[in-house]
């Protein structure tokens, strides 16, 4: 959930001491707390094969983008592919690693990985309770902000085109060479033949705009779906995926994909703790650009907390706590709280069994935010608590 300086008179503001050791690339030295501790290689949840998006930008104004695989071995080496997108440049890069993990006493994993190129980078990890959906504090760092998302791939599984059937939901932000920023939500339907419809709704700084269009997709033979422009990851049983458009250097987006009404819904489902990242920016005249991280705590009436750190490119940085009061429909639609009236009914919503929550928080999607282009993904992690007090290197 993203809340802009406009917000912060709605609400109850709980500023709260942020720590932050800065350092340089996002990724530098690691200083764990004594609290952290090293689990056997067995109990690695990390291991295997993730197909990710990554969306930075610094606030010197430089955009980029990142979408590919990372692979976690058992015997604590790894190998990084992807695509980049590196202020309109285009690249293809391949790497190897070997890594380490600590699990923090709040529920994340910190991640050291000494790179091929003889660098080290530490990230800060949380994995859901399904082991589907892996995520990375993006607001740690305060010369950049960055939304990281990934999915777990099932290196035993064969897609077909009627594996991607039916509806779903959507969330899309994205940046153009020229400044030019949308936040988008979509609904989907996929004739499991290889044609798709979909209703798009977006906010690109005048308000919300919606269209109607249609095309093909396709499967690759390494897991992944091309849908129209996108190049995307799916799970094993294709409920959740991450895409981003390639081979365009005009484009930097994230993209994300959760199955509608995989199971019926109702409070019950969203209550208990969950991890939080945001990314968006203010002003499209002067775009201020952030980056959320956090949990969330529902209880058993939908009343949920929101406890996020922002970090801007402006150089400022809040922690905040909010209350809002969420419904939930049986297809895993939300309204209610951070939900503006006006939201199509596909703009906040929860999917792939209970474990996954697509927010926009964009003005016109929510009643919080004025002249936003923002959106936010929430993962199921019971063992997570303060997540934003913890104690960081970057």
């Amino acid at each position: 959930m993203s809340v802009s300086q406009r917000a912060l008179g709605l609400f109850t503001i709980i500023i709260m001491t942020l720590f932050i050791v800065a350092g340089c690339n996002h990724e530098n030295e690691d200083n764990p707390e004594d609290t952290n501790i090293a689990p056997p290689a067995s109990d690695n949840l990390l291991l295997g094969r993730w197909g990710y998006s990554r969306l930075r930008h610094k606030n010197s104004g430089q955009w980029a983008l990142k979408f590919g695989e990372i692979i976690f071995n058992e015997d604590g080496t790894g190998s990084n592919q992807w695509q980049q997108n590196n202020s309109g440049a285009l690249q293809a890069v391949n790497n190897t690693f070997s890594y380490s993990v600590l699990k923090g006493s709040d529920g994340s994993f910190i991640i050291t990985r000494l790179e091929s190129d003889g660098s080290t980078k530490v990230d800060r990890y949380v994995l859901s309770d399904d082991g589907q959906a892996l995520i990375v504090d993006g607001a740690a760092t305060s010369d950049r902000q960055f939304l990281w998302v990934g999915v777990k791939i099932a290196e035993d599984t064969r897609f077909s085109l009627a594996d991607l059937q039916g509806d779903y939901y959507g969330l899309d932000y994205r940046t153009f060479l020229n400044g030019t920023t949308s936040a988008g939500s979509s609904l989907i339907n996929f004739d499991g033949h290889g044609e798709f419809t979909i209703q798009i709704t977006f906010n690109r700084g005048s308000g919300l705009e919606q269209i109607n269009d249609s095309g093909v997709y396709s499967v690759s033979a390494s897991h992944q779906f091309m849908v129209g422009p996108f190049t995307g990851y799916f799970n094993a049983n294709a409920k959740f995926g991450v895409a981003s458009i390639l081979n365009n250097d005009n484009i930097f987006n994230s993209h994300f994909y959760l199955r509608k009404a995989d199971q019926s819904y109702d409070l019950a489902d969203i209550e208990g703790q969950w991890a939080f990242v945001g990314f968006g920016d203010h002003d499209i005249t002067n775009p201020n650009v952030r980056a959320e991280f956090g949990h969330i705590n529902c209880d058993a009436d939908g009343q949920c907390l929101f406890s996020l750190r922002i970090i801007r490119s402006d150089g400022t940085v809040d922690t905040i706590a909010v209350t809002e009061q969420l419904t939930l429909a049986a297809d895993g639609s939300l309204s209610g709280g951070l939900v503006a009236s006006s939201a199509p009914g596909y703009g906040a919503v929860v999917g792939s069994g209970g474990n996954i929550m697509l927010i926009n928080t964009s003005t016109g999607f929510s009643d919080v935010n004025s002249e936003d282009r923002a959106i936010g993904l929430a993962i199921r992690c019971s063992e997570c608590s303060s997540l934003i007090l913890e104690q960081t290197v970057h």
